[in-house]
């Protein structure tokens, strides 16, 4: 029998995310690269669009998209990181 070296990472639920502090998610968002961080701000928190994002950055607009598909993934991946971790410390209780 072969075991994989590392298992494949499970998918966050919408009820799953739902429940984690904002607290966390803040500092998750800290954690982004400053020019993912700040797409993702001006975007999500912000409202605005990848061409006003565009121009007060000075990047493409085309740039402006595809970093906050990168921070979304990027954070996606640090929340759930943060999340087994909880999950396996409660465990281990």
């Amino acid at each position: 029998m072969v075991f994989p070296e590392e298992l494949p990472e499970q998918e966050l639920t919408e009820s799953e995310f739902r429940t984690i502090p904002k607290e966390v998610i803040l500092n998750a968002v800290q954690k982004l690269p400053d020019g993912y961080r700040k797409v993702l701000n001006l975007n999500i928190f912000e409202g605005w669009t990848h061409q006003e994002i565009g121009s007060a950055l000075e990047i493409a607009p085309a740039t402006s998209r595809s970093q906050l598909a990168r921070a979304k993934k990027m954070l996606k991946h640090i929340l759930q990181k943060k999340t087994v971790k909880s999950y396996d410390t409660r465990l281990a209780r």
